[in-house]
């Protein structure tokens, strides 16, 4: 895998060892600025830029443009806002695809929009971790994660950091069977170089004259343009509009307006605990609830004692990679905490577990879905069982009042 592909994103001890490389302070600057210093982690697990480098006034736009075999493959960071589509045609280089007849997608987010919108007959490859629609699961898997997900969630951080380190990556692109597929259109991403296969980690021979589409929505309404960006990469711009439209629908019925909102910790990753960032505060106050976190903002880690000062009143499990019971399963991790049955949540039961993976880690249809969960969750009516769970007391170790 390239650089690129490859960049050290773990705080404190590679900031300082980059400092001492080649480039100095002025690379560690650079690197800063596009947002490489984010924790990573095989699920999506980042932490929010250094404040020195919030502040979006000094350069609204960062953009990307890397040849690939005659095509333009473009990375644009617009804190929160994905390119418009205009843009990225006038990027590229070649002719505009009129119809794509071989698609590959090497995040679960882009192949569920290709199902969603339609496309299924065109996805020919996809990523190790796609997992839905069941209708596209036969299709060559032409990348793969380099960590096992079945450790326990501090080996795997453990392990992540082990890696990112070393510079090894976390996932790997067969470039042989990318290239045996013969894709006129890739999708990839661009969010997080260390949480799916992104456009580095492509090779020109494995591209051939595909066009690459990279993704980097960090809200829904840049979730939502991504989804017309693929629809019009594909040669399926008239299909766009009426997802969008019916995905649009259910958010504004899944939407409340409380008088009064309950505040609700995201728990996107138990040991390190790290919150839900980008577009989970803003499906959070969609839904009627309070986030512990800013909407846009990258994931971020917190003290113990920032979540007591918190005090939550709802306490939703969405560990970024795990489905409903794997979610269930990292309760132990918070319950071992001190004063874990003081919190509010706790003493009145309202701990839940939900999809993480399907529904809130992943740009897609599937945050849709996600904002219906918490809505019926924080409007107390329980969603249907297989989108979400309440701990039992059992499960919760603490006294409920």
């Amino acid at each position: 895998m390239e650089e690129h592909g490859r960049e050290h994103r773990q705080p404190g001890r590679n900031r300082r060892h980059l400092r001492r490389q080649p480039g100095g302070a002025g690379e560690y600057r650079r690197r800063h600025a596009e947002g490489v210093y984010r924790l990573p982690g095989r699920f999506r697990r980042q932490t929010h830029l250094p404040e020195e480098d919030q502040h979006a006034g000094a350069e609204q736009r960062r953009r990307e443009h890397r040849r690939t075999s005659g095509r333009i493959v473009v990375a644009e960071r617009d804190h929160g806002l994905a390119p418009s589509w205009e843009k990225l045609l006038q990027a590229r280089a070649g002719p505009a695809v009129t119809r794509a007849e071989r698609i590959v997608s090497l995040l679960p987010g882009a192949t569920e929009t290709v199902a969603a919108l339609g496309l299924e007959d065109a996805l020919v490859g996809i990523s190790a971790d796609c997992d839905a629609p069941a209708s596209v699961l036969d299709r060559p898997r032409v990348s793969q994660a380099l960590i096992d997900p079945a450790q326990t969630p501090a080996a795997i951080d453990r392990e992540v950091r082990e890696r990112s380190a070393r510079g090894a990556p976390l996932y790997q692109v067969d470039a042989a069977a990318l290239a045996a597929l013969r894709p006129d259109l890739v999708l990839a991403q661009s969010l997080c170089d260390v949480c799916a296969p992104t456009p580095g980690g492509l090779t020109a021979e494995a591209v051939a004259g595909a066009s690459v589409l990279s993704l980097d929505a960090r809200d829904l309404q840049g979730v939502f343009a991504e989804i017309a960006h693929i629809a019009e990469a594909a040669g399926a711009g008239s299909v766009g509009p009426r997802l969008l439209a019916q995905l649009r629908a259910r958010l504004a019925a899944a939407r409340r307006l409380p008088t009064r909102r309950p505040r609700v910790l995201t728990v996107e990753w138990p040991e390190p605990l790290f919150i839900g960032g980008h577009w989970v505060p803003e499906m959070v106050r969609l839904a009627g609830g309070q986030p512990l976190g800013v909407p846009g903002a990258h994931s971020r880690t917190v003290s113990w004692d920032e979540v007591r000062d918190f005090a939550p009143e709802v306490i939703i499990l969405m560990p970024c990679g795990l489905g409903l019971e794997a979610a269930a399963r990292t309760l132990p991790a918070l319950t071992a905490r001190p004063s874990w049955d003081t919190l509010p949540a706790v003493r009145t039961g309202a701990v839940h577990a939900v999809d993480g993976n399907r529904h809130f880690s992943r740009p897609g249809p599937g945050l849709v879905t996600g904002v219906e969960v918490l809505s019926a969750l924080l409007a107390g009516s329980p969603p249907p069982p297989s989108l979400a769970r309440r701990a039992t007391p059992h499960e919760l170790g603490g006294r409920r009042g």
